[in-house]
Order: structure tokens, then sequence, then C-alpha cells
């Protein structure tokens, strides 16, 4: 019996970017819901369930530190894709315990890396920073 796809939300607000990572995940057996704006992520997260989400750190239309609340309330751990590389994995943001890693969101191999490694780690308590 096959096992089921993971679902990610991808929220960017750059089309072209969520495109390229839209079908970079795709391609890498994930299902996919991309939103550009805080206000489609909102009612994505209120209206699917999601095993994983990567989230851009400036999004359009609320603050990034409102939806980093929400996913904590939703229990889902989450990616911030940055611009440029971080200088730290796990970003020390109050109130960001879901984000599990921050990553250059123009790495895409990168991404499918972590995005691998967290989900095969889900059931596992995230590390100390």
């Amino acid at each position: 019996m096959k096992q089921p796809r993971a679902k990610l939300l991808i929220a960017d607000c750059h089309e072209d970017t969520l495109i390229v990572l839209q079908g970079v995940l795709e391609d890498a057996a994930y299902d996919t819901t991309a939103v550009w704006t805080a206000r489609e992520f909102v009612d994505a997260i209120h209206s699917q369930v999601f095993d994983l989400a990567l989230i851009n750190e400036y999004m359009p239309g609320g603050p990034c530190q409102e939806l980093l609340q929400l996913l904590c309330e939703a229990d889902l751990r989450c990616v911030l894709l940055q611009t440029r590389t971080p200088a730290v994995t796990r970003p020390a943001t109050p109130g960001a315990e879901h984000v599990s890693v921050s990553v250059c969101k123009h790495d895409y191999a990168e991404i499918v890396r972590l995005v691998t490694e967290l989900l095969a780690n889900r059931e596992k308590p995230a590390s100390a920073a």
C-alpha cells in the first residue's frame, strides 16, 4: 500500500518564488498548497491539514510574528524562508518555537533536504537550538 504524500503549505509574497518552490517540492513527491498573502495563509491553516509549512519572513497583510503564533496554535512546524542565507539555522525570534529551521528561499536543494529531514523526524521532538 502506497503511503500518502506529505502536505506542505508554502507562503511567499513573490509569485515566481512560489511557482519554483511548488514545482521543486512536488517533483520531490510532496503535495503543496501555495499562498502569497497573510490572509490566504490564515485561510489555508483554518481549512486544511498540513504536515509542514514553509513561510517567507515577510508576508504582505500581516506580521510574520502573528503567522508564527498561528502555527504554534495549530501545532504545525515550519521552515522560515529568508532572502539571504541565515547566519544561524534556528531563529531566536521570541514566539517562534515551531520554527524548526531557517533557510535561504532560493537554495532549493537545501529546502528539499530540510523538508525531507523534518518530515522523517516529525514524530520525534525537535532538538534544542
